[in-house]
């Protein structure tokens, strides 16, 4: 019983994860986070392959150790908020849902750009201390 119920949560969160790439307005990292918790209470094969996933696997590296979000990821997020801002404002839902629409955009973007940027380790070439890391915006 409870290993079908993380099974069907988690694959309830992948799919919502997969669904909100291009829609700003569900977003996919916290879903694939959610999918990852519950594969890990019921099957380990399923969490290792979404961690080590071409399209999941670094945001979920990044989020996990350091809390941050890389730059591509902030562009590209950016873009399709500006999309949906843009559809919603030609809509024709009341000006009232539209500002509470541009509320939450704007609330999402704050939350995106003010997140810390992974952090790579400096080769050993440039920098004379071992294991230096420096802050990466890409």
């Amino acid at each position: 019983m409870n290993k079908f119920f993380f099974l069907s949560i988690g694959y309830t969160s992948i799919a919502l994860a997969l669904i909100g790439i291009p829609l700003p307005i569900l977003p996919s990292t916290p879903f694939a986070l959610l999918a990852c918790f519950c594969f890990a209470k019921s099957s380990p094969e399923i969490q290792a392959r979404i961690e080590n996933s071409k399209l999941f696997g670094k945001s979920i590296s990044d989020w996990r150790t350091s809390r941050s979000i890389s730059l591509k990821s902030r562009i590209l997020a950016t873009l399709l908020i500006s999309l949906s801002s843009l559809s919603t404002l030609y809509s024709s839902l009341s000006y009232f849902l539209k500002g509470i629409m541009a509320i939450f955009f704007l609330g999402m973007l704050v939350f995106l750009w003010t997140r810390r940027y992974p952090k790579i380790a400096v080769p050993p070439s440039i920098s004379s201390l071992p294991n230096e890391t420096v802050d990466f915006k890409g």
